[in-house]
């Protein structure tokens, strides 16, 4: 497989006013042969310093019915409870594989988590357990360094992951990493960056699926 062609993805984001630093999603899933939904003003929604240096994939949490019940969520009211505006990832992965492009630029997913998995994570050092059992601290935000990629999916053992579901999940992933020149090492579950979670819910070798991707290429 050859480079990712990087200039080319960063003219298109240039060419739609978005920052020179990050790609274009909706173009770089398509090319894995991600099935892509556009949501309204995605490429000017979030905020910005973001300076992605890896991937945050979480679960929705939320109503078991539905292909994306969670897709008013988050992208049109965020969780006001917690006082935690939208949008709150990139991308909204649905039950059937389609990924629903939500911003752009920095989003609220991460929030605090620790500093040392971000340090790691830039030297492509997978984390090696969840930061509750490493005993880590929260003590910084993520939401400037990481995507955010939620799985619809209510968390819950009773409630398994479609296939499809999943293999979009490793192509999203697949096609970031490449985009950028990662390694699959850039890809971290939100309890693998903070102790106040433990999403997301799939517990297979998703690293380690993402690498086999990235080899194989689109």
């Amino acid at each position: 497989m050859g480079e990712p062609n990087k200039d080319m993805y960063r003219r298109k984001n240039e060419e739609q006013g978005a920052p020179s630093n990050l790609v274009n999603l909706a173009s770089v899933l398509q090319d894995w042969e991600v099935h892509v939904v556009e949501e309204r003003d995605w490429r000017t929604r979030g905020n910005l310093p973001f300076t992605p240096e890896g991937i945050i994939v979480h679960h929705t949490g939320g109503n078991r019915i539905g292909d994306a019940p969670s897709l008013h969520v988050v992208r049109d009211t965020g969780r006001p409870r917690d006082d935690i505006p939208p949008p709150l990832c990139n991308i909204l992965l649905a039950r059937s594989g389609v990924a629903h492009i939500i911003a752009a630029l920095k989003v609220n997913h991460a929030g605090l988590g620790n500093s040392q998995v971000l340090e790691q994570v830039r030297q492509d050092v997978p984390p090696i357990e969840d930061v509750t059992v490493l005993h880590l601290s929260d003590d910084m935000s993520g939401n400037q360094w990481f995507y955010g990629i939620e799985v619809q999916n209510t968390g819950l053992f009773d409630d398994p992951y479609p296939p499809v579901q999943i293999e979009a999940l490793v192509r999203c992933c697949a096609a970031l990493c490449s985009s950028y020149g990662w390694t699959s090492a850039r890809v971290i579950h939100h309890r693998e960056w903070t102790s106040r979670k433990s999403d997301m819910s799939y517990r297979g070798p998703l690293r380690l699926q993402v690498l086999k991707q990235i080899a194989a290429g689109p």
